[in-house]
């Protein structure tokens, strides 16, 4: 049995090897496979020993992972789980509004235009409860972002 500290330690570790994944322009497919991987590691070592957000978190971080990898079916389920324990652990602000960006992303990649905006709504609304500036930052960065894959204008 692997100890708290380590699974701790591991889980961080992970999760920002599946970022430095992410934040390449392209990924070979070997790339891809591997990031999917970590990604999933991550989030069994958070479900060990992290807290209800950073178990939110990780379920969101697959969702980030399938939508870049385009499988929007695997994007939503690992959005609908952190969109569920944000609402069952009374999460809100920066976590809660990624979690609707997720799900609006993931259900554009569905070609569900109706619930992707709907969704897109919800997290613009809130960015109300977002005071942290760098934080807010990036949520409006990704939401422009969405924004325009919508069309919304």
């Amino acid at each position: 049995m692997i100890n708290a500290q380590l699974q701790m330690e591991l889980a961080k570790s992970l999760f920002n090897k599946t970022w430095e994944y992410l934040d390449k322009k392209e990924l070979t497919e070997e790339e891809k496979a591997e990031m999917v991987n970590i990604a999933h590691a991550s989030l069994y070592h958070w479900k060990q020993v992290g807290t209800p957000e950073n178990r939110l978190i990780g379920e969101w971080l697959l969702a980030r992972v399938y939508s870049v990898l385009k499988i929007g079916d695997l994007a939503l389920y690992h959005s609908k789980r952190s969109l569920n324990l944000c609402q069952r652990e009374g999460i809100s602000g920066f976590n809660l509004a990624y979690a609707y960006e997720a799900m609006s992303m993931s259900y554009f990649l569905l070609n569900n235009k109706t619930e992707a905006c709907s969704f897109y709504n919800l997290a613009e609304k809130e960015i109300e409860n977002v005071n942290d500036k760098a934080e807010r930052d990036l949520i409006d960065s990704d939401l422009i972002k969405l924004k325009q894959l919508l069309k919304i204008f």
